[in-house]
């Protein structure tokens, strides 16, 4: 079977380095520039990468730039509530993708050439599969110093319209913020003067019903994997690459592929159809009281896996 993956950001790289790794004849292909700065925060849990890269033979100790001890969420009362990590870092995801693709097949270009199955790894512009209903943020981002050490920061913005953040990164800050509306970004950070501005949309709305479509399979942003109540989407893309490097390892059968992984992925990743029920509901002033603890489950469960060390009561003395 011929494999070609299209778009090599953190799903794209990892899928392309397991395959060949396995001996799959598998070519990649991005047509970004060398050195193109991916607009990103780059925190996640490090137990949960430390086990995505078990199955290649790179150290993810050796990519970390900062490490999380409390984590400070707070809301529109502005009171701040911390909790403790779970294991959340920042770290160097551009060389740990670069290290992934080497000795892998890959050029700066679309795809070329004909291929039994083509991996969609090309984030929210999904350019490969059917477009969908879709429901985006705009964020603004900066690099930067700052004068006094910031721990990890989320301020969430009034009726789940976005939130800003700041990130230790090494010797240097990530701050930003997200939401549908530009007039909140630009107030949350206008204290900050930037060295490095970019924005970029991200996807919140979960679309993995439509994660086929022919001989084409989605991965990644593509379909939608990014925490509609947090935003992060690296470690999540890189277990639906998993999920389908996983389903081509058992068939080399396209059918039995895209069966195989729908059900993989309805399984790893149904909560985050609970999640943005949550924040649409939570946006309209609809939430109902009957779907409280399938929220309160889902989102513990999002939070943990995102490296914190969640706990509801305290989260909610904060935002009321």
């Amino acid at each position: 079977m011929r494999i070609a993956v299209a778009g090599l950001g953190s799903s794209g790289s990892y899928l392309l380095h397991l395959l060949t790794r396995s001996g799959f004849e598998a070519f990649g292909f991005d047509p970004k520039k060398a050195c193109y700065y991916i607009p990103c925060g780059y925190a996640a849990n490090r137990h949960s990468m430390t086990d995505l890269l078990s199955w290649t033979n790179l150290d993810f100790s050796t990519y970390i730039e900062s490490e999380a001890g409390e984590i400070i969420f707070s809301g529109a009362s502005q009171r701040e509530i911390r909790f403790r990590s779970r294991g959340m870092v920042t770290f160097d995801k551009n060389k740990l993708e670069a290290d992934l693709l080497k000795d892998c097949k890959w050029s700066r270009e679309t795809v070329k050439g004909s291929y039994d199955l083509l991996v969609d790894a090309t984030g929210v512009s999904r350019r490969y599969l059917p477009k969908e209903e879709d429901y985006r943020m705009h964020t603004v981002e900066y690099l930067m110093d700052l004068e006094e050490k910031k721990e990890f920061q989320f301020r969430y913005f009034p009726r789940g319209s976005g939130y800003f953040w700041i990130f230790p990164k090494g010797n240097k800050y990530h701050v930003g913020a997200g939401s549908d509306s530009i007039a909140k970004i630009k107030d949350s950070l206008s204290p900050y003067t930037p060295e490095k501005i970019v924005s970029r949309d991200i996807r919140l709305k979960p679309i993995m019903h439509s994660i086929s479509d022919g001989s084409v399979i989605g991965i990644g942003e593509a379909i939608g994997t990014v925490s509609p109540i947090t935003g992060e989407g690296i470690v999540p893309s890189m277990k639906s690459a998993f999920l389908l490097f996983t389903a081509i390892t058992r068939s080399n059968d396209l059918s039995a592929i895209k069966e195989n992984y729908a059900s993989l992925v309805k399984k790893e990743f149904s909560r985050y159809y609970i999640l943005y029920d949550l924040l649409r509901s939570f946006q309209a002033n609809t939430i109902q009281k009957r779907r409280a603890i399938s929220y309160i489950m889902a989102a513990r469960k999002d939070l943990r896996e995102f490296g914190v060390d969640f706990k509801i009561s305290r989260m909610l003395r904060g935002f009321l």
